[in-house]
């Protein structure tokens, strides 16, 4: 796992200002029973996690992703929880009713932080994305015992028979792309925006 972590340093740095990370088993399911991704993550996953949150200095989610995976203030960075509901004490609550209050919301923490790591669900961040507030889009493939192979395509997940694909994220057209393969799990990284 030391060689997976020397290899991510240099492929995983959050050098522009909004990042998203997202993992995804190669037949396109992207949480386990619980609703959580951590059962359908891979070590390598867990590595680039790791060190992305080690740059961050605040994360964004939605209250699903907050309440799956147990999301807790932590010192490291300030966490920003998308909900209609209450969130978990120590967690900041943030809301929006239309894209003008979208890109308020972002304008402003861009303003406190430097460094934002995204960690939502589909459904939110592909807002982010058509919004075009995520700078960089991580994605984690991972492989694992599913029977299908091993592809670094984030626009689209490969069923179990590898034949039929459905349509993961609205990436942007243009989005520059690097990818590479570490153990069970692909990496790409999606420059969604100008630098």
């Amino acid at each position: 796992m030391e060689h997976a972590i020397s290899e991510l340093a240099g492929f995983y740095n959050l050098d522009r200002q909004v990042s998203a990370n997202f993992v995804v088993r190669c037949n396109g399911v992207y949480r386990d029973q619980r609703g959580s991704s951590r059962g359908i993550s891979s070590s390598t996953d867990r590595a680039h996690l790791i060190h992305l949150r080690s740059q961050a200095d605040a994360v964004i989610t939605g209250g699903s992703t907050a309440r799956a995976e147990a999301y807790s203030p932590t010192s490291r960075f300030a966490t920003y929880v998308f909900s209609r509901t209450a969130v978990a004490s120590g967690l900041h609550r943030l809301t929006f009713s239309s894209s003008e209050s979208l890109q308020d919301v972002f304008a402003n923490l861009q303003l406190k932080h430097t460094r934002i790591l995204v960690e939502a669900g589909p459904k939110l961040l592909n807002i982010f994305l058509a919004e075009g507030l995520v700078d960089t889009l991580f994605v984690s493939v991972v492989h694992g015992t599913d029977t299908c192979t091993c592809s670094t395509n984030a626009r689209s997940s490969i069923d179990e028979n590898t034949a039929l694909t459905k349509p993961i994220f609205n990436i942007p057209n243009g989005a520059a792309a690097e990818s590479t393969i570490i153990a069970d799990t692909a990496l790409t990284r999606y420059d969604c925006g100008e630098p």
